[in-house]
């Protein structure tokens, strides 16, 4: 089955050679049908870096000088071909000021002209349909003040790329996600003249893909709310796109939409922002809200999980936890072993969080951001949940996959005096340790108490032929602070932590001493991640000790 699959995608990738080398660049019309619009909002600081000569690609800066980007020896990078995508036109064009639009002319008519005849990386179907996205969202930006040979070349450009979606936006892997490929075809039927017939064609697609790759919860298989976002905000274009040009979205489109919207609003912190979990690292700050309002779908959901996700609320503080099993390969690429991990955020202010998604950092980053400790967790001292696979590829670490994780997780949430019990346990440490972990949370409905017992159950048999001694397994709970929040430790073994925007909150553990290690906050926008500070509080199991007691209260007595 997998011999089949490398065969099948071998072949895809020798088709998408020769169709970009072979298709035609004849312009039908230089003026698309209407316009979109700069829908693709991206990061202002980002295109700050950019417009001071420096590149941040993966882990590595680049010192542009007077070269563009395609000067460059690209190759060495790991998913350099992420660049042939155009995010960074997204950036510039949220900048949009002098300096950033002459940047995004010399980018993109020298990508034209070195690699528009059908050569690089660039040429598959999810690249040249996110390419082409965005090349019709920021058109004014890139034209401004153009001469018509320029005009004429990018729309030259733009129809060598319609032509070849409309050949091979299909041909791809199935059990990938497909819709940035599906979206771009359809953008080629509502933008680009001589292309409408492929608005019924990409919307039936679209139709198959979302009942394929979208539960009836508004989830998707990889668990990564970053992904599922991205999902809703090209559903959102199209179904906006549709009506504008007076077409009707699908039944399943429509349903979908409706289906997602109440997920995301399910692991939206009280700030606006994604949890950060399984490859999300906020990409995109402020989209959420937005495309959730463009939606016109203001449900909530009432189940305890959304895709393996627990939240609880109360007053201005959210808490988000994965209470969910590893998605299962070939989609745990991005995943992290962080079940039992939580993030809690006050008002504006993100408290307890997780290291978040290292992709961008390079390949130590992401092997570190996956990995059990990185997360503000309850878990065996050094052991990590889950086991991360080598892929066959050894071209990029997002193509390693982690395995071997929990296959139980029971999730209980009932009402408690005074607020919400989240009581979740999970046996990824069994076979190996003889034990399951379990993490109950009490959350005050004014927000203002959360009161955590962290406890490890030895079991007492596991059908095996020889005992596994359980005592003297030492475990840790683990809290990642945020950058902006600043803590130190009192002089009763209590943990004082101040920020700006939520006043002082009071962190402790019955009969254990806190200790301050160094911890990374990765977020997009910057060059290298953030150090932070995070608190651990250490243990070994006993049998008078099998359980850490521990409590967050919000403090009205310290000025900050």
């Amino acid at each position: 089955m997998i011999f089949i699959r490398i065969i099948r995608n071998y072949f895809f990738k020798l088709g998408h050679v020769v169709c970009a080398r072979t298709v035609k660049n004849f312009a039908k019309s230089e003026q698309f049908i209407s316009k979109p619009g700069p829908r693709s909002i991206g990061n202002i600081l980002l295109a700050d870096k950019i417009c001071d000569g420096k590149l941040f690609v993966f882990g590595n800066i680049f010192e542009l000088g007077d070269k563009v980007i395609w000067d460059h020896s690209l190759s060495s990078i790991e998913n350099y071909e992420e660049l042939h995508g155009f995010p960074w036109l997204d950036d510039l064009a949220a900048r949009g000021d002098k300096a950033a639009v002459e940047i995004v002319q010399k980018w993109v008519f020298s990508w034209i002209e070195k690699y528009g005849s059908g050569s690089g990386p660039g040429w598959t179907p999810r690249l040249t349909s996110r390419r082409l996205i965005r090349l019709i969202h920021h058109e004014d930006t890139i034209l401004n003040g153009l001469s018509e040979k320029y005009i004429s070349t990018y729309f030259k450009s733009i129809y060598k790329h319609a032509n070849f979606i409309s050949k091979r936006f299909y041909k791809t892997d199935k059990l990938t996600m497909n819709f940035e490929a599906i979206v771009g075809v359809i953008y080629c039927g509502l933008y680009i003249e001589g292309f409408e017939r492929f608005i019924t064609v990409g919307t039936e697609h679209l139709s198959r893909e979302c009942r394929d790759k979208i539960d009836e919860d508004g989830g998707i298989l990889s668990r990564n709310p970053e992904e599922l976002l991205e999902i809703f905000m090209y559903l959102v274009w199209v179904a906006h796109g549709l009506h504008d040009a007076d077409w009707t979205p699908s039944q399943a489109h429509i349903e979908t939409i409706n289906s997602i919207a109440p997920a995301l609003r399910h692991l939206r912190h009280v700030d606006g922002n994604l949890c950060r979990f399984n490859g999300s690292c906020v990409k995109y700050p402020g989209d959420l809200d937005r495309y959730l309002f463009l939606s016109g779908n203001k449900k909530k959901t009432t189940k305890i999980l959304k895709m393996g996700y627990a939240r609880m609320e109360g007053g201005r503080t959210s808490i988000i936890q994965d209470a969910g099993r590893l998605p299962n390969i070939p989609y745990s690429n991005l995943s992290h072993a962080s079940v039992l991990g939580f993030e809690l955020t006050h008002g504006r202010q993100p408290l307890i969080v997780n290291c978040g998604s290292g992709v961008n950092f390079g390949r130590d980053w992401h092997k570190a951001g996956r990995a059990t400790q990185s997360h503000s967790i309850f878990c065996l001292k050094g052991k990590s949940s889950a086991k991360l696979l080598k892929s066959l590829s050894s071209g990029s670490a997002m193509r390693d996959f982690l395995t071997q994780g929990p296959t139980e997780v029971t999730v209980n949430k009932s009402r408690v005096e005074g607020g919400t019990a989240l009581t979740v346990s999970h046996n990824a440490y069994a076979n190996k340790y003889g034990v399951i972990l379990e993490r109950r949370l009490e959350l005050s409905d004014n927000g203002d108490t959360l009161i955590g017992q962290d406890q490890i159950e030895p079991l007492s048999t596991l059908g095996k032929s020889k005992e596994i001694s359980v005592y003297g397994i030492e475990y840790e709970v683990r809290f990642h602070l945020h950058p902006d929040v600043t803590a130190q430790i009192l002089d009763d073994d209590t943990v004082q932590m101040n920020s700006k925007y939520s006043g002082t909150w009071i962190l402790e553990a019955f009969d254990l001493a806190p200790s301050f290690h160094t911890s990374y906050y990765f977020i997009e926008g910057h060059a290298s991640p953030i150090p932070t500070q995070q608190v651990i509080f250490s243990a070994s199991l006993n049998d008078f000790l099998k359980q850490v007691r521990w409590s967050l209260q919000k403090s009205y007595d310290i000025e900050t």
